[in-house]
């Protein structure tokens, strides 16, 4: 029983192995606490995304105004005839 250390000698060893270790300890302190906090972030998020059997089918419907406004719409490649610069502007793109 040589070599059990003493009573008075464990505040020592104690305050030796926080000395050599500490940069360690609180290393493992930080991951530990950010992978919990990632876990339960995680978690809470998983849980409140709604099931796919829950979410309602959204029907949009065009009534014979809309159809009508959207055939209006000129494609690209149709010209406007009465298309004009602003009086008193300069066009900088021009050739």
């Amino acid at each position: 029983m040589k070599n059990s250390p003493d009573i008075s000698q464990i505040g020592t060893l104690v305050s030796r192995f926080f000395h050599r270790y500490h940069v360690i300890l609180y290393t493992l302190t930080v991951v530990v606490g950010v992978s919990v906090a990632i876990f339960l972030l995680y978690s809470l998020l998983a849980s409140s995304n709604p099931k796919e059997d829950a979410i309602q089918q959204q029907t949009t419907r065009f009534d014979q105004k809309t159809i009508d406004q959207i055939d209006s719409f000129r494609t690209r490649d149709t010209a406007n005839a009465n298309f004009s610069l602003p009086a008193g502007r300069t066009n900088l793109f021009a050739e």
